[in-house]
């Protein structure tokens, strides 16, 4: 069972969820209102990203919980790390399912 399923969580992503061709003002509009509507951000991070720093900063100051997923073996961002309220570190995305749904059982 997919958690998404399990716990009633709607899920969205811009990588998935945003096909539409807009100018940055108007992206980044959407991804802050898409946050505002949330109840946590999952920020998955392994990779350098000032967007995810961005969105995640946002998030906090809004008082959103954060979920930080990093692979393992990549460099933890300390910035994304400290604000936080978990840290994943994860091989698969079973290794993030299985956290996650310990964390919301």
């Amino acid at each position: 069972m997919y958690l998404a399923d399990k716990y009633s969580i709607e899920t969205y992503s811009f990588v998935f969820d945003f096909t539409e061709k807009v100018d940055d003002k108007k992206l980044m509009e959407e991804a802050l209102a898409e946050i505002d509507k949330s109840d946590m951000l999952l920020a998955e991070a392994s990779d350098k990203s000032v967007g995810v720093g961005l969105e995640a900063g946002y998030a906090k100051a809004k008082g959103k919980k954060i979920v930080y997923l990093y692979k393992k073996g990549t460099e933890k961002q300390q910035t994304i790390s400290g604000i936080s309220d978990l840290l994943i570190e994860y091989e698969s995305a079973e290794d993030i399912i299985k956290e996650l749904d310990t964390v919301l059982t």
